[in-house]
């Protein structure tokens, strides 16, 4: 198994489609196997560090080297599992200690620069220059990483209302750590290494995705967004699968959804026709990762609100889909008719305040129990206190169902002429020849 990407993309559509029973066999893994994660670094760090290597069995006996952020990145599934579930009890007997042990082995390796700020000894960027053993200072992968766990520790702290020896370190690393390397090209490799040759790994843009540390909420970071994303593609190089998942996914981010539409094209050409995939061997991660490209277009929950249809393509004028699961525990249902949204229904499995981010046309509205209200916080945004277990629906009072109340969720028809068929390779079957 491989832990610099693999597995975690694997299990990244698990959380929006709602399978986070399938996710329970990552966090039984980690659970299992706490005293090997410690053996994984070296003894003096033992004490209060723990570790991933690159590549190992189902044991995660593989030691730590210069590739660093493995467990953070982990870290960062199991967190996505917390906030979809609000499983209070793994986040404080598995996901804070662990996540503790990963980012107190960083805060061992940094080093005080000549410019007051905390850096990172050269360290490997996952898949950038693989056959030289490339290591670079301040790698973009582990700064980003190490910036995401010391932010989450302290969002933990608050959660369960605890108070940790660590948190003056944490919010001191924040304060002090080196910024994310930038030249003008966008986001570097690290410290004075430009993304020189093709790259089909995004190691190099983990803030952007899948950590989401920058969100393109401003020009400035939107900007700088979009330059990366261009000059990692101008590149070219080795592209693989999940090269084009995760550049689906930051353009999903961006609101881009024809773009992100044309990489998720792209990568059904690189799969084999039973939906699998094929490099030096069979490896699953990026037809997942694809699933979890669409459930960007779909839905986003990252940040402070709930997306509905945020990255929507051009060409997807009906568009539809039924209890997808989002951060905070709610369970959506949209449809999506003539290019316009419908209507939204929201479900709270966990009683979290909930905000929804929404394109819907008009007066929005609020189906729900008398006692519930809907505030408008400008820009698309509503937010309402929906107790657990209750459920509401918004609408455009220029739906024609409105009045009616006719919430259906029906598939989208198919055209029968452009469906490819599972386990076929007969191309002629595309194109709608009346073949029994």
């Amino acid at each position: 198994m491989w832990f610099n990407m693999n597995v975690q993309m694997s299990y990244s559509p698990v959380y929006t489609s709602g399978r986070l029973e399938l996710g329970e066999s990552l966090v039984r893994a980690f659970q299992d196997n706490m005293a090997q994660l410690i053996r994984n670094v070296p003894e003096k760090y033992r004490e209060d560090s723990a570790g991933l290597g690159r590549s190992m069995s189902y044991d995660l006996a593989g030691s730590v080297g210069t590739e660093v952020g493995n467990l953070t990145w982990v870290c960062h599934n199991l967190w996505r599992h917390y906030r979809h579930t609000m499983d209070t009890a793994m986040l404080q007997d598995l996901l804070f200690p662990l996540l503790k042990r990963s980012v107190q082995y960083y805060l061992h390796l940094l080093e005080i620069g000549d410019d007051g700020k905390l850096h990172l000894p050269p360290m490997i960027s996952p898949e950038y220059g693989s056959f030289l053993q490339l290591t670079v200072p301040d790698t973009h992968y582990d700064l980003a990483l190490l910036r995401w766990g010391c932010q989450t520790l302290l969002r933990i702290c608050s959660i369960l209302e605890i108070e940790d020896s660590g948190s003056a370190r944490w919010e001191a690393t924040l304060a002090q750590l080196t910024p994310l390397p930038v030249d003008e090209t966008g986001f570097m490799i690290g410290a004075d290494q430009p993304l020189e040759f093709g790259h089909r790994h995004f190691s190099h843009l983990m803030a952007i995705f899948p950590l989401h540390l920058i969100s393109g909420d401003t020009p400035e970071e939107r900007e700088l967004i979009m330059r990366s994303l261009r000059h990692w593609f101008a590149r070219e190089g080795d592209l693989r699968g999940f090269t084009f998942t995760g550049a689906a996914s930051i353009a999903a981010a961006m609101g881009e959804g024809d773009e992100s539409l044309q990489y998720v094209k792209t990568l059904i050409h690189l799969l084999k026709p039973n939906t699998m995939y094929r490099e030096a061997g069979p490896v699953i991660e990026s037809p997942l990762a694809g699933a979890e490209a669409i459930h960007d277009m779909l839905l986003q929950s990252w940040g402070e609100e709930i997306r509905v249809f945020p990255a929507i393509p051009s060409t997807w004028k009906d568009v539809v889909f039924h209890n997808l699961r989002t951060e905070g525990a709610f369970e959506i249902s949209a449809t999506r008719s003539g290019g316009a949204t419908q209507w939204i229904r929201v479900k709270s499995l966990a009683g979290q305040p909930c905000r929804i981010k929404t394109d819907l046309p008009g007066n929005v509205r609020l189906s729900a129990s008398s006692s519930l209200q809907l505030r408008s916080l400008g820009g698309g945004i509503y937010e309402l206190d929906l107790p657990k277990g209750e459920e509401a629906v918004l609408y455009s009072a220029e739906h024609p169902v409105a009045e009616g109340h006719e919430w259906e969720i029906a598939p989208v028809p198919a055209e029968s002429h452009l469906c490819g068929y599972f386990g076929g390779n007969k191309p002629w079957r595309l194109y709608g020849l009346p073949i029994q």
